[in-house]
């Protein structure tokens, strides 16, 4: 009796693309994380600047008063 391959092999060529493509996958997806860290960091800068400026505005016109 002889046993049916219920997988596919692979040849040496499509595990090298196979592996290649998971590489970029992989470098595709630290770019995204590094994009996500410094958008946040900016988001939070951009907050902390607004606070700041609308508490000088009101600084500025209690001095005013």
């Amino acid at each position: 009796m002889v046993k049916a391959k219920t997988r596919r092999s692979h040849s040496k060529a499509e595990d090298a693309v196979i592996r290649k493509r998971k590489e970029e996958l992989r470098h595709a997806q630290d770019i995204r994380e590094h994009y996500v860290r410094k958008l946040e960091r900016t988001n939070n800068l951009y907050t902390e600047l607004s606070d700041f400026l609308s508490s000088l505005e009101k600084r500025e016109k209690n001095l005013l008063k």
